[in-house]
């Protein structure tokens, strides 16, 4: 199975939020965007489209950033 690389961009950006989800603060864009070693600006689309499809939130402020906006265990 091929995955596009927006696809795999994606799944790696949800990938690495899951595996912070219990502290249950917001991750920020170039946090993940080092751990994934994903480009900033490509990250940042790929967040709002996930966010509109209500796959992610987003917060705002001096501590915000992107959450899963339910459990891991409940996205498919």
């Amino acid at each position: 199975m091929e995955l596009s690389c927006k696809s795999e961009y994606a799944i790696l950006a949800l990938l690495e939020m899951a595996s912070h989800y219990e502290n249950g603060e917001p991750m920020q864009i170039r946090q993940i965007a080092t751990q994934q070693k994903i480009p900033d600006r490509y990250l940042e689309q790929l967040l709002a489209t996930l966010r509109r499809g209500g796959i992610v939130k987003s917060q705002r402020g001096s501590k915000g950033g992107y959450l899963l906006a339910r459990e891991p265990w409940k996205i498919s």
